[in-house]
């Protein structure tokens, strides 16, 4: 946390949680700390870290967030060795950098970076690095989003109202709330009038999560001023972006010094439970989801009762037994937890191994599978000052055997990082059959974020039943049975027909993001009368072929039907095409003859 959290904390490391725990289970993990990762040895006074692929070459590249107006980190991972970008945006100027989100706001194709800024008296903007291909990055310069000097300490993208982008929010700290409306095309209104923007507190942590399942995004606020703490906020999305802030209940009521808000369903039953970190020594809080927009607060266990300065909560199956277990990141030189899920509602306290006795100020956490070999490693920011405290980087070393499946989604009626878009999946692993779920999420803890794709862990099951893939769009695609460990993308098919599965049928070849043959683009102008021009980049010379259908799944146009070498291509659409009216169109790029991805675009007659 910041020096101002620190400050007014008290400097007394909690033994009560290490005996508490020691009581609990030796039980070990295998993770391996890489101390010779450069990660590990930029020392700086780190707060968030972000997962996301900048370069398209089908690993996790890393950024880490950096206050006391020094530089930002990104690190481009090559095979599982990371090496530090030094020069361009977004390290080539330091600010109070909280935290930060990898998403696609534009839907060009090409991952954006948001960046949020801020302290407790003052702040600067938050910058939105928009990615335009190759890891490269420039600054978008214009709109409220990145204009407003908010004091943010975290920030968070949903697509609110369901038309295809996302929209911004801004926790920032003793002062209003940010909330910015995605227009298309770079282009954002602030929402200042809504309830959701003019309740003012002293706001760290916030994140996005569809805990009713009723196809819309809604919205937590982790609150805490460091002294007698604050009620936390939580708002329902009506729809049409009209959100009701829901104050009975423990859920509405709670006061801490809550710090971050980490949504998973942790209990395998199809809804999202919440774990909040909050600070001060105070038990965090466990809400588990009862459906029908209820929750239950548990109160028993070292799950929540440990107590601590918790600053970041982040739910992953990090031993691919078929449940999300759950790091927490404690600050003030307190080990930081790892809890194991049972499956039975119960947690398993790991006291063994580097990854909860390097006691450090832990701040953000996140969980993605860096080296790809099928199992979740972990990234763990430290900040202290003046004494240079180093990141914790762990590399997950599973040897149990178990099995998984990682899937990454592309939204085509949906914003193209699905964010938003819910995966379940059924197995049966340990002789049960169950439902798994994942959502989606800019923000998965404190200024944190996991990867985008989704990881299932799938322990002894011969091969996964049926998967379900619920997009933002309200589109619902159903899958048969495959096989086990296995790298998956699967594109939102927008009607019967048109661009599913990349790669065709999940057994067989399968479409592993890092040799994927092509990427396509958001086409410009969008809306478009009478042309717009649709672009694609190749990475191997193939049958490049450009379908273009109404939303019945008819075919209207084929512009491009040829064979093209490696690289950058394009190719225009006209009314005098075929179009027949005003309306939505989707466009397929197919390379030789796979399908491969769909994008939507507006004719305006």
């Amino acid at each position: 946390m910041p020096a101002i959290a620190r400050a007014l904390a008290p400097f007394t490391i909690l033994f009560g949680t290490l005996f508490g725990a020691l009581a609990t289970s030796a039980h070990a993990q295998p993770f391996a700390r890489m101390t010779g990762s450069e990660v590990e040895n930029d020392g700086l006074y780190s707060e968030g870290a972000a997962w996301g692929d900048i370069d398209q070459d089908g690993d996790l590249d890393l950024h880490i967030a950096n206050i006391l107006s020094q530089v930002n980190l990104l690190y481009r991972n090559d095979a599982g060795t990371f090496a530090r970008i030094l020069s361009g945006a977004p390290v080539a100027s330091g600010a109070n950098t909280y935290g930060g989100f990898f998403a696609d706001l534009d839907n060009d194709g090409f991952l954006d970076l948001y960046v949020n800024h801020g302290t407790s008296n003052t702040g600067t903007s938050n910058v939105h690095y928009r990615g335009t291909g190759g890891g490269a990055f420039a600054v978008a310069g214009s709109g409220p989003h990145v204009t407003d000097a908010g004091r943010s300490w975290s920030t968070c993208a949903a697509d609110t109202d369901n038309d295809g982008d996302l929209d911004i929010y801004a926790a920032n700290h003793k002062a209003v709330n940010g909330v910015y409306r995605n227009d298309g095309g770079n282009v954002f209104t602030s929402i200042t009038s809504a309830p959701i923007a003019t309740n003012a507190g002293a706001s760290l942590g916030s994140s996005w999560a569809d805990y009713d399942n009723d196809g819309d995004a809604d919205l937590f606020v982790a609150n805490g001023n460091f002294i007698a703490g604050q009620v936390n906020l939580f708002y329902r999305n009506e729809g049409n972006n009209v959100f009701a802030r829901i104050t009975t209940g423990e859920f509405g009521t709670d006061i801490a010094n809550s710090v971050g808000a980490s949504w998973g369903d942790a209990d395998n039953d199809g809804d999202l439970d919440l774990y909040v970190t909050n600070y001060s020594g105070a038990n965090n809080y466990y809400y588990r989801n009862e459906g029908a927009g209820a929750f239950a607060k548990v109160v028993t266990g070292g799950f929540v009762t440990d107590g601590g300065n918790s600053v970041c909560g982040a739910w992953g199956d990090c031993d691919n037994d078929g449940d999300l277990d759950l790091f927490v990141a404690n600050d003030l030189n307190e080990d930081n937890i790892l809890y194991l899920n049972n499956g039975d509602g119960t947690f398993v306290t790991v006291v063994a191994g580097a990854i909860v006795n390097d006691a450090g100020r832990s701040n953000g956490s996140a969980w993605a599978d860096y080296d790809g070999d099928g199992d979740l490693d972990l990234v763990v920011t430290n900040g202290d000052n003046p004494v240079v405290q180093s990141n914790f980087l762990y590399r997950n070393d599973q040897a149990n055997g178990n099995g998984w499946i990682q899937i990454t989604l592309e939204g085509t009626i949906s914003n193209l990082s699905a964010i938003g878009a819910k995966a379940r999946l059924l197995a049966t692993i340990g002789g049960n059959t169950f439902w798994q779920m994942r959502e989606v999420s800019t923000q998965t803890g404190y200024n944190a974020m996991n990867s985008l794709p989704v990881e299932f862990g799938l322990g002894d099951a011969a091969q996964v039943d049926s998967l379900v893939i619920e997009w933002p769009s309200g589109i619902v695609e159903r899958f048969g049975t495959f096989s086990v460990n296995q790298f998956m993308t699967i594109v939102e098919s927008p009607t019967t027909g048109v661009a599913g599965v990349v790669g065709g049928a999940f057994d067989g070849a399968q479409s592993v993001p890092g040799t994927r043959a092509a990427v396509l683009h958001a086409n410009e102008p969008n809306p478009f009368n009478p042309v717009t021009t649709i672009r694609f980049t190749m990475n191997r010379a193939g049958r490049a072929t450009i379908t273009i259908y109404d939303t019945a799944g008819r075919v209207v146009a084929r512009p491009l039907d040829r064979a093209v070498e490696a690289g950058e291509h394009e190719t225009r659409f006209t009314t005098a095409d075929g179009a027949p009216a005003s309306g939505v169109y989707f466009y397929e790029l197919a390379i030789d003859g796979v399908r491969t991805a769909a994008r939507r675009m507006t004719l305006i007659r």
